[in-house]
Protein backbone atom coordinates (compact mmCIF):
# COMPACT_ATOMS: atom_id res chain seq x y z
CA UNK A 1 0.00 0.00 0.00
CA UNK A 2 2.76 2.36 0.89
CA UNK A 3 4.54 1.68 -2.22
CA UNK A 4 1.05 1.64 -4.47
CA UNK A 5 0.53 5.44 -2.78
CA UNK A 6 4.09 6.49 -3.71
CA UNK A 7 3.50 5.38 -7.63
CA UNK A 8 0.42 6.49 -8.30
CA UNK A 9 1.53 10.19 -6.68
CA UNK A 10 3.71 9.85 -9.30
CA UNK A 11 1.73 9.19 -12.25
CA UNK A 12 -0.44 11.97 -10.80
CA UNK A 13 2.41 14.34 -10.56
CA UNK A 14 3.04 13.39 -14.37
CA UNK A 15 -0.58 14.66 -15.02
CA UNK A 16 -0.02 17.43 -13.58
CA UNK A 17 3.05 18.63 -14.94
CA UNK A 18 1.24 17.75 -18.64
CA UNK A 19 -1.85 19.76 -18.17
CA UNK A 20 0.69 22.85 -17.06
CA UNK A 21 3.17 22.69 -19.54
CA UNK A 22 1.13 20.71 -22.58
CA UNK A 23 -2.42 20.81 -22.60
CA UNK A 24 -3.11 21.09 -26.37
CA UNK A 25 -0.31 18.45 -26.67
CA UNK A 26 -1.13 14.69 -28.11
CA UNK A 27 -3.06 13.24 -25.61
CA UNK A 28 -1.78 11.37 -22.74
CA UNK A 29 -1.42 7.52 -22.32
CA UNK A 30 0.27 4.84 -20.10
CA UNK A 31 1.60 5.37 -16.77
CA UNK A 32 5.43 6.27 -17.62
CA UNK A 33 5.21 9.07 -15.27
CA UNK A 34 4.92 6.10 -12.31
CA UNK A 35 7.70 4.68 -13.88
CA UNK A 36 9.89 7.48 -13.90
CA UNK A 37 7.98 8.17 -9.95
CA UNK A 38 10.60 4.79 -9.17
CA UNK A 39 13.62 6.85 -10.17
CA UNK A 40 12.72 9.62 -8.29
CA UNK A 41 12.04 7.40 -5.02
CA UNK A 42 15.13 5.84 -5.61
CA UNK A 43 17.14 9.00 -5.70
CA UNK A 44 15.45 10.00 -2.57
CA UNK A 45 16.49 7.11 -0.87
CA UNK A 46 20.20 8.05 -2.10
CA UNK A 47 19.31 11.53 -0.93
CA UNK A 48 18.10 10.84 2.79
CA UNK A 49 20.57 7.72 3.02
CA UNK A 50 23.48 8.29 1.70
CA UNK A 51 26.22 7.55 4.24
CA UNK A 52 24.34 4.45 5.18
CA UNK A 53 24.45 3.17 1.66
CA UNK A 54 27.39 0.59 0.70
CA UNK A 55 28.22 2.11 -2.59
CA UNK A 56 25.91 4.85 -2.80
CA UNK A 57 27.53 6.51 -6.07
CA UNK A 58 27.56 3.16 -8.18
CA UNK A 59 23.32 3.21 -7.78
CA UNK A 60 23.19 6.91 -8.47
CA UNK A 61 25.22 6.18 -12.01
CA UNK A 62 23.02 3.37 -12.88
CA UNK A 63 19.82 5.04 -11.95
CA UNK A 64 21.07 8.11 -14.40
CA UNK A 65 22.35 5.62 -17.11
CA UNK A 66 18.56 4.73 -17.41
CA UNK A 67 17.01 7.76 -17.73
CA UNK A 68 19.41 8.80 -20.30
CA UNK A 69 18.86 5.36 -22.12
CA UNK A 70 14.81 6.32 -21.63
CA UNK A 71 14.72 9.62 -22.96
CA UNK A 72 16.57 8.55 -26.22
CA UNK A 73 14.55 6.19 -26.60
CA UNK A 74 11.25 8.52 -25.64
CA UNK A 75 12.39 11.30 -28.11
CA UNK A 76 12.94 8.82 -31.20
CA UNK A 77 9.61 7.59 -30.69
CA UNK A 78 7.42 10.45 -29.43
CA UNK A 79 6.17 12.16 -32.54
CA UNK A 80 3.36 15.29 -31.21
CA UNK A 81 1.75 15.35 -34.70
CA UNK A 82 -0.03 11.66 -33.87
CA UNK A 83 -3.69 11.86 -31.54
CA UNK A 84 -1.49 10.27 -28.45
CA UNK A 85 2.22 10.48 -27.78
CA UNK A 86 4.51 10.20 -24.71
CA UNK A 87 5.24 13.10 -22.78
CA UNK A 88 9.05 14.42 -21.92
CA UNK A 89 6.89 16.76 -19.53
CA UNK A 90 5.29 13.63 -18.07
CA UNK A 91 8.26 12.33 -16.97
CA UNK A 92 9.53 15.07 -15.59
CA UNK A 93 6.58 15.68 -13.33
CA UNK A 94 6.34 11.74 -12.27
CA UNK A 95 10.05 11.99 -11.05
CA UNK A 96 10.12 15.06 -9.25
CA UNK A 97 6.78 14.25 -7.43
CA UNK A 98 8.28 10.61 -6.88
CA UNK A 99 11.40 12.50 -5.49
CA UNK A 100 9.37 14.80 -3.33
CA UNK A 101 6.96 11.83 -2.14
CA UNK A 102 10.26 9.67 -1.41
CA UNK A 103 11.63 12.13 0.71
CA UNK A 104 8.69 12.95 2.59
CA UNK A 105 7.25 9.62 3.14
CA UNK A 106 10.46 6.81 1.94
CA UNK A 107 12.50 5.31 4.68
CA UNK A 108 15.47 7.59 6.16
CA UNK A 109 17.39 5.15 8.60
CA UNK A 110 19.44 8.09 10.29
CA UNK A 111 17.78 10.78 10.62
CA UNK A 112 19.96 13.87 10.80
CA UNK A 113 19.00 17.38 11.25
CA UNK A 114 19.74 18.88 7.74
CA UNK A 115 17.33 16.13 6.70
CA UNK A 116 14.88 17.56 8.84
CA UNK A 117 15.03 20.87 6.61
CA UNK A 118 14.84 18.82 3.89
CA UNK A 119 12.12 16.75 4.14
CA UNK A 120 9.83 20.35 5.31
CA UNK A 121 11.31 21.27 2.32
CA UNK A 122 10.13 18.38 -0.34
CA UNK A 123 6.94 18.52 1.94
CA UNK A 124 6.02 22.07 1.35
CA UNK A 125 7.27 22.33 -2.21
CA UNK A 126 4.99 19.39 -3.37
CA UNK A 127 1.83 20.78 -1.84
CA UNK A 128 3.04 23.94 -3.36
CA UNK A 129 2.81 22.41 -6.92
CA UNK A 130 0.10 20.47 -6.68
CA UNK A 131 -2.12 23.09 -5.57
CA UNK A 132 -0.44 25.18 -8.53
CA UNK A 133 -1.20 22.33 -10.94
CA UNK A 134 -4.73 21.96 -10.25
CA UNK A 135 -5.50 25.84 -9.80
CA UNK A 136 -4.04 25.68 -13.94
CA UNK A 137 -5.82 22.89 -14.91
CA UNK A 138 -9.42 24.16 -13.79
CA UNK A 139 -8.79 27.31 -15.64
CA UNK A 140 -10.88 27.88 -19.15
CA UNK A 141 -9.51 28.09 -22.17
CA UNK A 142 -6.40 26.38 -21.22
CA UNK A 143 -3.24 27.25 -21.83
CA UNK A 144 0.68 26.09 -21.38
CA UNK A 145 3.16 28.16 -18.77
CA UNK A 146 4.66 28.79 -22.53
CA UNK A 147 1.68 30.31 -24.10
CA UNK A 148 1.04 34.03 -24.14
CA UNK A 149 -3.06 33.22 -24.45
CA UNK A 150 -5.37 30.60 -23.45
CA UNK A 151 -7.09 28.73 -26.22
CA UNK A 152 -9.25 25.80 -26.55
CA UNK A 153 -10.08 25.12 -30.28
CA UNK A 154 -7.25 25.06 -33.16
CA UNK A 155 -8.11 24.13 -36.80
CA UNK A 156 -7.19 25.05 -40.19
CA UNK A 157 -9.61 26.92 -42.12
CA UNK A 158 -10.17 28.30 -45.66
CA UNK A 159 -12.16 31.30 -45.94
CA UNK A 160 -11.75 33.29 -49.02
CA UNK A 161 -13.52 36.26 -47.59
CA UNK A 162 -11.44 36.47 -44.28
CA UNK A 163 -8.24 35.40 -45.88
CA UNK A 164 -8.11 36.72 -49.51
CA UNK A 165 -7.37 33.38 -50.92
CA UNK A 166 -8.46 29.36 -50.81
CA UNK A 167 -5.63 28.04 -48.95
CA UNK A 168 -5.86 26.86 -45.56
CA UNK A 169 -5.05 29.07 -42.44
CA UNK A 170 -4.27 27.78 -38.70
CA UNK A 171 -7.09 29.36 -36.57
CA UNK A 172 -7.50 29.26 -32.88
CA UNK A 173 -9.88 29.98 -30.58
CA UNK A 174 -10.90 30.74 -26.95
CA UNK A 175 -14.63 31.31 -27.06
CA UNK A 176 -17.82 29.67 -28.31
CA UNK A 177 -18.35 32.83 -30.48
CA UNK A 178 -15.27 32.68 -32.19
CA UNK A 179 -16.00 28.69 -32.93
CA UNK A 180 -19.22 29.42 -33.87
CA UNK A 181 -17.72 32.47 -36.65
CA UNK A 182 -15.19 29.77 -38.57
CA UNK A 183 -17.83 26.98 -38.48
CA UNK A 184 -20.73 28.63 -39.75
CA UNK A 185 -20.23 27.47 -43.04
CA UNK A 186 -21.90 25.03 -45.87
CA UNK A 187 -18.69 24.15 -46.95
CA UNK A 188 -17.66 20.72 -45.57
CA UNK A 189 -14.68 20.82 -46.67
CA UNK A 190 -13.36 24.48 -45.02
CA UNK A 191 -12.24 22.80 -41.43
CA UNK A 192 -9.79 20.47 -41.13
CA UNK A 193 -8.57 18.94 -37.89
CA UNK A 194 -4.65 20.24 -37.85
CA UNK A 195 -1.65 19.53 -35.25
CA UNK A 196 -0.28 22.53 -33.20
CA UNK A 197 2.97 21.37 -34.77
CA UNK A 198 1.77 21.51 -38.48
CA UNK A 199 1.03 24.83 -37.62
CA UNK A 200 4.19 26.05 -36.14
CA UNK A 201 6.12 24.61 -38.82
CA UNK A 202 4.07 26.57 -41.38
CA UNK A 203 4.11 30.28 -39.69
CA UNK A 204 2.26 29.89 -36.63
CA UNK A 205 -1.16 30.32 -36.13
CA UNK A 206 -2.69 33.33 -38.18
CA UNK A 207 -5.69 34.05 -35.92
CA UNK A 208 -6.36 33.77 -32.47
CA UNK A 209 -9.73 35.02 -31.13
Amino acid sequence: LHFAFMFNFGVFGGACCFLVTDPHGPSLVGMSGGCYSLLGMHMADILMNFAEKEKPRRKLFILLAIAVVDLVNVTMSSDSGQAASPSHWAHLGGYVFGLLVGVVVGRNVVQKQNEKYIWLASLLLGIALVAFSLAWALSWPPRSLLEAVPWCWGRQVSNASAFGNNNFHCVRCASLDCISRWTSTSCDTCVMGVSISACESTGGWEVTG
